[in-house]
């Protein structure tokens, strides 16, 4: 391989689908350990480069090169200086996952085949074009549309077997099915009126208590 500089390396969809299928587990479980570090390097560079057969124990012994190793180091250096412009979207992001619980249960296979199978988009901009920071705000946009067709699909068909059901039991459509993601909202609504309630109680409590003093 004495023409690897003209190879490229490349943090794309397809790479990291690529790990999680040798590691058997989430990309974002991906540790600091130069087992997991080096399989990344090797899939980011193979998945980038249609004429590159080499398997993952050639690559160790590729790596061992010290002038392979230094491009290899150098490219990723460049990759991450890019990437870290945009981490203000990821780390607002990963927050939000954290405080859900969802970090480390997100396969980035499922959110590849969610985005060409079920929300239709191009799977060669999909796989080998999307730039890393637009990963997840591209696949809440594709969930939010989805839901908005979900809400107006409940809503006609509950406009069209209004006549033939019980308006006093069925009053919206809400009740006639209810989606996963309302339920979170729901939840979580109740838990804010709640707080809001004890604090309009406690507030009223404190009065009363003034006044008898």
């Amino acid at each position: 391989m004495n023409d690897f500089e003209n190879y490229k390396i490349k943090m794309t969809l397809r790479s990291m689908c690529a790990f999680e299928q040798m590691v058997g587990r989430s990309f974002y479980t991906m540790g600091q350990e130069d087992e997991d570090y080096f399989k990344y390097m090797y899939t980011c560079l193979v998945c980038n480069n249609d004429d590159l057969l080499m398997d993952y124990s050639t690559f160790l012994v590729l790596i061992g090169d010290k002038k392979v190793a230094k491009w290899i180091t150098k490219e990723f250096e460049k990759l991450k200086r890019y990437n870290e412009q945009f981490n203000a979207l990821l780390e607002e992001t990963d927050n939000k996952e954290e405080a859900s619980g969802d970090t480390g249960t997100v396969m980035m296979t499922d959110v590849a085949a969610s985005l060409i199978i079920q929300h239709k988009l191009d799977p060669g901009y999909v796989m080998d074009k999307l730039e890393i920071w637009e990963i997840k705000p591209l696949v809440q946009c594709a969930e939010n549309v989805k839901h908005v067709e979900m809400v107006e699909k409940r809503f006609w068909t509950f406009l069209t077997i209004m006549p033939h059901i019980d308006g006093k039991k069925i009053k919206k459509p809400e009740q006639l099915v209810s989606f996963e993601w309302e339920k979170g909202e729901n939840k979580k609504r109740a838990e804010e009126d709640l707080k809001n309630n004890m604090t309009g109680i406690k507030s009223l409590i404190g009065k009363k208590f003034d006044w008898i003093k």
